[in-house]
């Protein structure tokens, strides 16, 4: 016959988490004859993140749950700094209006395992592109295309090293080298009503 194996992991599985966001957005715009208008910006934003996860196991001699799993067991702060310099171009006319622009932002991931004293730091610089047209054909029908890059940066417990075995049926385990993901976004609409 077939062996069915059964096991149970007595453990106390404890993970607080923590964030603070904020950031700061400054523009200037200057118009060019009645229809055209540049732009430019700045943008700053921090975001920290904290992660504390213990993870206790069952003594067998007391009856508690007061055996530090140290492999799993760590503190783990992340943050992310990111400076944004941008300008755009915008023009008006009657039935249509178009806007293209570009911004570099160079961004410093930090995470920090406390727990094991490690610090890897990473940069990223990145070019964000973006386009946008309007066309009013009538007043029920318009047309509009829109594009933008952008990037996101891991989270703390996509980062948090040691693996997570809460739930045995999905283990998880952070990789803290995880790169940004960079997404280029296109939209088409067509009203008609």
């Amino acid at each position: 016959g077939n062996i069915i194996s059964d096991s149970t992991i007595n453990q106390i599985n404890s993970q607080k988490t923590g964030t603070n966001n904020y950031g700061v957005t400054l523009s200037y715009t200057e118009p060019f004859g009645r229809d055209k208008v540049l732009e430019l910006n700045y943008s700053y934003k921090n975001n920290q993140t904290e992660s504390d996860r213990e993870v206790f196991a069952l003594n067998t001699n007391t009856g508690k749950s007061d055996l530090a799993n140290l492999q799993q067991t760590n503190l783990f702060e992340n943050g992310s700094e990111a400076k944004r310099l941008g300008a755009n171009f915008r023009v008006v006319k009657q039935k249509y209006n178009y806007q293209v622009g570009l911004a570099l932002q160079r961004t410093l991931l930090q995470s920090k395992d406390v727990s094991k004293n490690l610090v890897i730091e990473q940069t990223f610089t990145n070019i964000f592109p973006m386009a946008a047209f309007n066309y009013q054909f009538a007043r029920s029908k318009s047309f509009r295309f829109r594009y933008r890059g952008q990037s996101n940066q891991p989270g703390a417990t996509q980062l948090q090293p040691g693996r997570d075995v809460s739930n045995p049926l999905y283990q998880t385990e952070g990789n803290p080298l995880l790169k940004q993901e960079y997404t280029n976004k296109f939209s088409v609409r067509y009203n008609r009503f």
